[in-house]
């Protein structure tokens, strides 16, 4: 069956038309993506490997969690989904936290714009035994703790945010920021 996306304009709303998503991105649409980031009370942020396979930061540290927002899903049921199939964790609605949402805009791997509206959600969870994730093998090779520090670092030094996603810069500042104030409060 094909996966059918509610097509939106650059400020996340809704235009009233659905597409497969293979036209939806052939025709370089914004449509809706659940972005999930997952920190624990360490103050370590999870990132994610994505598989070779992807259109999208193949082999490279992108965010916990993304997954497309298919036709009539709120943000909240594509993010609750998402953590359960690409990772394991399985959370209720009211579990996350809601960062908003901003536009984003970047190539894929042949070479068509990929538009999407992240609805940014935060989402405690404290995995002491990260081996012990049941990872989606189609979508993750692997998922790892950071710390911001390490984060930043990578992120600002020209060799290693190579091995990262080049999305939206403002996505990373979210959770950093997030994790850092929840840090300064204890």
């Amino acid at each position: 069956m094909p996966e059918l996306l509610d097509i939106r304009d650059e400020h996340g709303n809704l235009t009233g038309e659905t597409m497969m998503r293979s036209d939806v991105h052939r025709q370089e649409l914004w449509h809706g993506i659940a972005i999930i980031w997952v920190y624990n009370s360490q103050g370590q942020i999870m990132l994610q490997r994505r598989a070779a396979h992807l259109n999208a930061f193949p082999e490279k540290w992108d965010v916990s969690v993304s997954g497309h927002l298919t036709a009539s899903d709120n943000p909240r049921q594509a993010a609750v989904r998402e953590l359960g199939e690409e990772l394991g964790i399985y959370v209720k609605e009211s579990d996350l936290e809601d960062a908003g949402m901003l536009a984003d805009s970047f190539a894929l791997t042949y070479g068509k714009q990929h538009r999407e509206c992240d609805y940014v959600f935060f989402a405690h969870q404290d995995v002491t035994d990260i081996e012990s994730l049941r990872l989606q093998a189609a979508e993750v090779m692997e998922v790892r703790w950071f710390t911001i520090d390490e984060l930043e670092r990578d992120l600002a030094d020209p060799v290693q945010v190579q091995h990262y996603s080049n999305r939206n810069p403002r996505l990373y500042n979210l959770i950093i920021d997030h994790v850092r104030q929840l840090s300064a409060k204890q």
